[in-house]
């Protein structure tokens, strides 16, 4: 399975490729909701979304409308240093969608993944 990384730190997106990786999964990473448009407009094999809220430009949750305009049953868990942000989570965009918050495990980062994808 592929997962496609989303956040404007690269440190932060190097070591949840890392994570990934070690539980297995394929990453794609990506650092702007434009180049997640993008990347996920032309790799049809991406399986889930783990995405930044607090991305500059265009936001996480602008990035999410319009990742699920392209695919509208894609797999996203949501990420932020902000608990407020993921009180609505499953409210505003559904079951295939979870709210993981910053600084967290790497052990939590795969379970939450795999909950959502598999």
């Amino acid at each position: 399975m592929k997962v496609l990384v989303i956040d404007d730190e690269e440190m932060i997106r190097s070591l949840a490729e890392k994570v990934l990786r070690r539980g297995g999964y394929e990453v794609t990473t990506a650092e702007s909701g434009e180049e997640a448009i993008e990347t996920l407009s032309s790799e049809a094999d991406i399986d889930g979304v783990l995405l930044d809220m607090n991305l500059p430009g265009m936001t996480g949750l602008d990035t999410l409308r319009k990742l699920r305009e392209i695919r509208e049953d894609i797999p996203c868990v949501l990420s932020s240093g902000h608990p407020e942000g993921g009180l609505s989570v499953k409210d505003q965009f559904g079951d295939r969608t979870a709210y993981l918050e910053k600084p967290y495990r790497a052990q939590v980062l795969i379970e939450t993944i795999d909950k959502l994808l598999k």
